[in-house]
């Protein structure tokens, strides 16, 4: 099964190189190692290197053959530059954002960029799961949420320029047990091509290095 729903297509396309850094390699859930799996495999001929604080999964994905490292997204202190950082469903878990992207600034050559994808709290998908849940709808380790006003204001406010922003829908049937999550993702496949983007599940955003 290919996993290149539109989000990881979106992130394969704004991933430049030759040098990346996968922040949040380890993964969650039904992701787990799948994105830096892919990640690693459709950037042929770069040198993708990852980083998570999850020492067992890294430790995991070192014994298959990947470069990671163990290290906080908050503190990064690697020495070396990178023309692409990525952090996929990260920037929302962080007690402290601007700290995360301080530390990417740092380790970006100039005109690099960071490549982030969050969930979009305005999307149709998001409002249902309120709708049915209310305080249990979402992921337990969210901290914040981040819309396109807020993305554009936080990557001004620690000096870079938002070159490129869109949404997209994450939909992975194939990895929820949930029949509601199951259900929803068939209706989506058919009534979300005719909705306007801006109710898509996921932002991916690109803060550049002046």
């Amino acid at each position: 099964m290919k996993p290149w729903n539109e989000r990881i297509q979106t992130i394969f396309s704004l991933v430049v190189g030759p040098d990346v850094l996968h922040v949040g390699c380890v993964g969650e859930g039904g992701e787990k190692f799948l994105l830096h799996s892919a990640l690693c495999e459709n950037l042929t001929g770069y040198n993708v290197w990852g980083v998570d604080i999850n020492a067992d999964g890294v430790g995991e994905l070192r014994a298959r053959g990947f470069k990671v490292l163990v290290g906080d997204a908050e503190n990064m202190e690697l020495d070396c530059q990178f023309d692409t950082i990525f952090a996929g469903e990260l920037i929302e878990h962080l007690a402290n954002p601007g700290g995360f992207l301080d530390h990417c600034r740092a380790m970006l050559k100039p005109k690099g960029r960071v490549v982030l994808s969050t969930p979009n709290p305005f999307s149709v998908e998001h409002a249902a799961m309120y709708v049915k849940n209310f305080r249990r709808a979402f992921n337990p380790g969210h901290v914040l949420w981040m819309c396109p006003q807020t993305l554009e204001q936080i990557a001004r406010r620690w000096g870079f320029r938002l070159v490129k922003l869109v949404l997209v829908d994450n939909l992975c049937p194939e990895f929820v047990t949930s029949r509601w999550s199951k259900a929803f993702a068939a209706v989506w496949k058919i009534a979300g091509p005719m909705m306007p983007r801006r109710f898509r599940s996921t932002i991916v955003a690109v803060p550049e290095h002046p």
